[in-house]
């Protein structure tokens, strides 16, 4: 049997982060990993109970006396917990731009721009005013790709929101604060 501990590059030290134990331990190649033993596994999962964990990079072999445990503050764990919320508000609101919109997007413009034109949101309606005047049988393909542009655009603008909401609950000072953003986003 495997006793590993997941671990997160934090610079000198790494953070414990989750556990596993397993006999045939399939390895991520993203994840980084420390192996233990039975009784050090036991003892570090006790411990991530109420503090955070770190181990230093330095040590070659493992050593349970190593291990640093730091309490965490009761604020910081609940601006996590909102910025989670967020984060899958945020992805929920995502989702919803479909793949089907960006190939339609992408069709439009290959069409428009074969013909010479190319849209964008900040010059959409000048194009438009062009291909009326040029190629009015492409008129409502321009006029069908100006309203996905505005749609993915809506979108879009709920990252910038997203990351603004982000920062803020981190710069919180408060548990209503934090609250408050997360409420604010969320209702977007």
């Amino acid at each position: 049997m495997k006793y590993l501990c997941i671990i997160f590059d934090q610079g000198d030290v790494y953070k414990l982060t989750g556990f596993d134990e397993k006999e045939d331990h399939v390895f991520f190649e993203k994840r980084k990993y420390l192996e233990v033993d039975k009784d050090s596994y036991e003892t570090i999962k006790k411990l991530s109970i109420s503090n955070t964990l770190y181990y230093p990079k330095d040590c070659e072999e493992f050593k349970l006396e190593k291990v640093i445990a730091q309490k965490e503050d009761p604020l910081q764990l609940y601006k996590y917990s909102a910025k989670m919320k967020v984060e899958s508000s945020f992805k929920r609101k995502f989702k919803e731009l479909d793949k089907y919109l960006f190939l339609k997007y992408f069709c439009l413009s290959m069409e428009l721009s074969d013909k010479g034109f190319f849209m964008h949101l900040n010059n959409a309606e000048e194009t438009i005013a062009t291909i009326k005047e040029k190629e009015t049988i492409l008129l409502s393909k321009a006029e069908e790709l100006h309203s996905v542009i505005k749609e993915i655009e809506t979108k879009m603008s709920s990252y910038d929101e997203f990351q603004k909401t982000s920062k803020s609950i981190n710069a919180a000072s408060s548990s209503e604060d934090v609250d408050d953003l997360t409420e604010k986003f969320i209702n977007l």
